[in-house]
């Protein structure tokens, strides 16, 4: 899908997520907690409240979503490899503050089960700005970043292309 949606003329970058990090925060509480390694074995099973996304490489590039530390993740992030993670600002700022959050461990928890399920840690190999919402005023929430390919069952919702040219054109084309 990112090779055909690539080669349309007038794409210049295209990215896979299985959700977009432009609604910001909602009404709704957050599914998951994030949860550090240090806090973790300190007994702080609170974790932060954010948004877990899974995306592909390029996502950040393609929607222009500064890399502030470290760095993007690759095609060779696989199921077999090494777990790997980004995470926002907001959530660097929140579990590791005023510390290089790059290869620390992060995990995303769901928040209905609490702590009962195994629990997959991650390294964090880079952090991104937040995010401004778009249609909310609440602001973004601390979000974490998961490799597309490294998910067991990976779900894509959408494909983000940044284009060149007319997009009344460029869509269709797309599509």
């Amino acid at each position: 899908l990112l090779d055909r949606t690539g080669a349309v003329p007038g794409v210049a970058n295209v990215a896979l997520a299985n959700s977009l990090p432009l609604g910001g925060a909602s009404d709704y509480p957050p599914e998951y907690l994030m949860v550090s390694y240090e806090g973790f074995l300190a007994g702080d099973r609170t974790g932060v409240a954010g948004d877990r996304r899974s995306v592909s490489p390029g996502l950040f590039g393609t929607m222009n979503i500064p890399l502030t530390a470290g760095g993007d993740f690759h095609e060779r992030d696989s199921y077999t490899n090494r777990k790997v993670a980004i995470v926002s600002s907001a959530l660097a700022g929140r579990l590791w503050p005023g510390r290089d959050p790059v290869g620390r461990q992060v995990a995303a928890v769901f928040a209905w089960n609490g702590f009962k399920d195994r629990i997959d840690w991650f390294e964090v190999i880079g952090v991104v700005s937040d995010v401004s919402p778009i249609l909310h005023e609440k602001g973004s929430r601390p979000a974490v970043y998961f490799a597309l390919s490294q998910e067991w069952r990976p779900s894509v919702n959408y494909v983000i292309a940044r284009g060149q040219g007319d997009s009344r054109t460029l869509f269709p084309a797309i599509k």
